[in-house]
């Protein structure tokens, strides 16, 4: 079944190849399930997984509504959700490339029982306007005054408090 229906009705294409634990490959922006052939990750995984290659809405062959709206992370998900769920897939690793590493951040966040593990290959875990951004530039000056810059910019931005404490 290369065609699953999503959540707003719109058509995801999808191809499979290979036999063992299943594995998504979600491509970048500009691209299609074909970049992981053309750059050599099919041959290199399709004999220790069951590769699910899929098209992003508005690439390849997947459909292409032209509302903004119908680009949103969380409908790229169910995209995502839907294709393995057509499948019959309850578990899943997932490798996302630019824009399909940003999906699967919002997918494992998600549905944390369903995706297994996540490669995240040139993605931005951050939303827009997230207080965790920073300019390339900041990154820089920080990197340059060493780890105890970088310590202190992440207390001051709470990362840390995320974390609990060790157990003694």
């Amino acid at each position: 079944m290369p065609f699953a229906t999503s959540s707003d009705g719109a058509r995801i294409f999808s191809t499979t190849m290979g036999q063992g634990t299943p594995l998504v490959l979600l491509h970048g922006t500009t691209h299609s399930w074909e970049s992981w052939q053309d750059l050599g990750y099919i041959d290199g995984l399709k004999d220790h997984f069951q590769l699910i290659l899929i098209d992003a809405r508005g690439h390849g062959q997947s459909d292409k509504p032209h509302a903004v709206s119908a680009y949103t992370m969380a409908q790229q998900a169910d995209d995502v959700m839907a294709v393995v769920d057509s499948l019959g897939i309850d578990h899943f690793h997932l490798f996302g490339y630019s824009l399909g590493a940003m999906t699967g951040f919002h997918l494992a966040a998600r549905e944390p029982e369903r995706v297994q593990s996540l490669i995240s290959y040139g993605g931005d875990p951050y939303p827009p306007n997230s207080r965790y951004k920073t300019s390339i530039a900041d990154d820089i000056a920080i990197l340059r005054e060493g780890v105890p810059a970088w310590v202190d910019l992440m207390d001051r931005l709470g990362v840390f408090e995320q974390y609990p404490e060790p157990a003694a």
